[in-house]
C-alpha cells in the first residue's frame, strides 16, 4: 500500500473471466495473536468490474465466514522473541 497516495495496485490474471467481482484486501495485526481470537482483521473491500477477460476459472474460492480458522498458522502466532518466516495466502495469482 502507498500511505502517501492511499492506493493498492493489484494485478488481475489475465485469464480471469469478463464479470463483476468483490475485492477483498486485508491486513492483519499480530501483536496479540499469540492467544486464539487475538489476530485483528482489518479489511477493505472493492467491487470491480472486468472486461477483455478470459476463459479460465478463478481458483481458490474461499467463503467468508470460514476462510479461516483462529489456530490456523500465521492467524495465531508469538511474534514476539521468536523467529518467524511471513507469508502471504494468494488468492490471485
Amino acid at each position: 500500500m502507498r500511505v502517501d497516495q492511499g492506493s493498492v495496485g493489484v494485478t488481475i490474471p489475465k485469464n480471469t473471466p469478463s464479470g463483476d467481482y468483490l475485492l477483498r484486501i486485508e491486513h492483519i495485526a499480530l501483536h496479540g495473536a499469540s492467544q486464539v481470537n487475538g489476530a485483528q482483521f482489518y479489511i477493505s473491500c472493492a467491487q470491480i468490474t472486468v472486461t477483455g477477460g478470459g476463459s479460465g476459472t478463478p481458483a481458490p474460492l474461499v467463503s467468508f465466514p470460514g476462510a479461516y480458522k483462529n489456530t490456523d498458522p500465521g492467524i495465531k502466532v508469538n511474534i514476539y522473541g521468536v523467529r518467524i518466516v511471513l507469508f502471504v495466502r494468494a488468492l490471485v495469482r
